[in-house]
């Protein structure tokens, strides 16, 4: 091989001239002629080749490997959901078997008039659908809880077990409302047992279509024939028996659970009086 060719091929291979080597800052003694860098190229290119190879399988089993990891998350992220899905799906069935139990429970309290049991079946089936129906929202952004409502008084809670229809029956509920804030506007407490006594009366004076003719007659007669009033209440002078029928089963029925060595009432007589006070506007 001629010089000619020996420095055209260690052209391609990179080499410089002296001349040029120079021009570019490289040092005198770091240059080498073509020959001696073909050498050296010859001798160091399958080395180089071999390294370049390695790299490139391990860059090709890193991907590979990437790949893998990259399926195996997706699939693990499936199954969480699935077992996320399961779980609730799970976890509500207990809920509504829960539920089913209660609501016998709670028929056979009603059956039996024990009103402790009632009270206490009805705030646990209030928890247990307000569970069902948060695990049937469709989950989204963490939302802050929303302020607790008034707690129920004892004493709500009793009546409450003991008139199912509040919050059923629209007609009697608006009308049970109204008559809590006509209570409330003469001074009373609302969730205390007189408020209750007092929606009791109310409610059956409204079921009894005559008791507002009767108690403006019994207001009437109150008036004495001397001149000025009497001063007495309207019911002075009434008694149990001047109830209509509406009235007098109204009041037996609220008995149940008003009167008794522990109630507010110890005797039927003593609450049969405060009835027909309530009743004809004492």
């Amino acid at each position: 091989m001629s010089t000619e060719e020996t420095e055209a091929r260690a052209s391609t291979m990179g080499w410089l001239p002296k001349e040029k080597f120079l021009e570019r800052g490289g040092s005198e003694d770091r240059w080498t002629d073509a020959e001696a860098y073909i050498r050296r190229g010859e001798e160091i290119l399958p080395l180089l080749q071999a390294n370049n190879k390695q790299l490139s399988d391990r860059a090709v089993k890193a991907d590979a490997t990437i790949a893998e990891l990259q399926q195996q998350l997706s699939e693990t992220r499936d199954v969480v959901e699935s077992l996320k899905a399961f779980n609730s799906k799970f976890n509500q069935d207990q809920v509504k078997d829960k539920k089913k139990e209660l609501l016998t429970q709670l028929a056979d309290a009603k059956k039996e008039g024990d009103i402790d049991r009632e009270v206490m079946l009805t705030d646990q089936l209030s928890e247990v659908n307000a569970s069902l129906k948060e695990a049937a929202k469709t989950p989204t952004e963490t939302k802050p809880a929303p302020a607790a409502g008034p707690q129920l008084t004892p004493a709500a809670k009793e009546w409450m077990a003991n008139n199912p229809w509040f919050g059923t029956d629209k007609r009697k509920t608006g009308l049970a409302h109204g008559i809590s804030a006509e209570f409330q506007d003469k001074g009373g407490v609302l969730g205390t047992q007189a408020h209750f006594d007092y929606v009791d009366v109310e409610l059956s004076k409204a079921a009894d279509g005559n008791a507002e003719r009767r108690e403006r007659g019994g207001k009437t007669e109150g008036v004495t024939t001397s001149g000025g009033n009497s001063g007495g209440n309207a019911s002075r002078g009434k008694s149990f028996a001047d109830l209509p029928v509406e009235a007098q089963k109204a009041c037996h029925d609220a008995a149940d659970r008003l009167v008794g060595s522990k109630a507010k009432y110890k005797t039927l007589a003593e609450w049969q009086k405060r009835y027909v006070e309530i009743y004809f506007g004492s």
